[in-house]
């Protein structure tokens, strides 16, 4: 349970407990809080996420979400920031960054995209798709 944050996974056997999702106090740049997603049993996705409300004057705004991340054995599918911009009835679209992959050092990885008429929110978050461990810290959203 992470304060502010929600979180799911694929439906699969292990009950919503395929992935361990933590914040580790020290382990971000600088020193500084981090999430750390792991993937502990086969399944093909784990999310941490948070609703941004969003009003109708944001329509045809870019928005602009973006993190530092790092990775430790990721699979191809890799680590990556989702952006779900949402109406009250479900997904309008979709944006993911470039997976990383492998094993790397601090990144910054950004999603960008136009918010679509008729979005109420937008779910931003961090998406494991594949084995291995994801890092992520010092996400922000911006909306011009």
């Amino acid at each position: 349970n992470i304060p502010g944050w929600d979180h799911e996974e694929h439906a699969g056997p292990w009950n919503a407990n395929a992935f361990e999702m933590i914040i580790e106090p020290n382990a971000g740049p600088g020193g500084g809080p981090a999430l750390r997603v792991t993937r502990i049993h086969k399944e093909e996705y784990g999310f941490v996420y948070q609703k941004v409300p969003v009003g109708a004057d944001a329509a045809g705004k870019t928005f602009i979400f973006s993190a530092r991340m790092s990775t430790e054995n990721a699979g191809p599918r890799g680590w990556v920031l989702v952006a779900n911009l949402q109406s009250n009835n479900g997904i309008l679209d979709q944006k993911r960054s470039i997976p990383i992959v492998g094993t790397t050092d601090w990144q910054t990885a950004e999603v960008l995209g136009t918010i679509p008429k008729g979005t109420a929110f937008i779910d931003i978050g961090f998406m494991l798709h594949d084995s291995g461990t994801g890092r992520a810290a010092q996400p922000t959203l911006s909306v011009d």
